[in-house]
């Protein structure tokens, strides 16, 4: 349990400082009027995330290597894959009232929490 607790670290690590590396390449490369490194880093995850899932599926990679791909590199490099699969999920199964409710739901109260999450450290500060 441990060294599978371990790998993911590892693998989470890699996928933060990966995240962190490119932002600042596209950054550099594109310029600051848009944040196209963020842009460019959850449509490399996603890219990412459905390499590893459907290598999964096929058995080209266990399914556990597989897990701790995703969730150590993957869940570090970008969250925004994770989210973009699971509407895809609801999407696949025609959950059309809950793909909604999912993608809307997720933006708004995001957008709140950060709101307020900025709005109590200046009652804070």
């Amino acid at each position: 349990m441990w060294v599978k607790v371990a790998v993911i670290a590892l693998a989470g690590a890699v996928g933060a400082v990966s995240r962190f590396g490119l932002g600042i390449l596209v950054t550099r490369a594109l310029g600051v009027g848009f944040p196209w490194g963020t842009f460019v880093v959850n449509a490399a995850g996603c890219f990412v995330f459905g390499l590893l899932w459907s290598a999964g599926e096929h058995r080209a990679i266990d399914p556990n290597t597989r897990m701790l791909l995703l969730t150590g590199f993957v869940g570090a490099f970008t969250t925004f894959s994770t989210f973009v699969f699971e509407s895809f999920e609801l999407m696949r199964a025609e959950s059309w009232k809950l793909l909604t409710l999912y993608l809307l739901g997720s933006v708004a109260v995001g957008l709140l929490s950060l709101i307020f999450g900025l709005r109590v450290a200046r009652l804070l500060a």
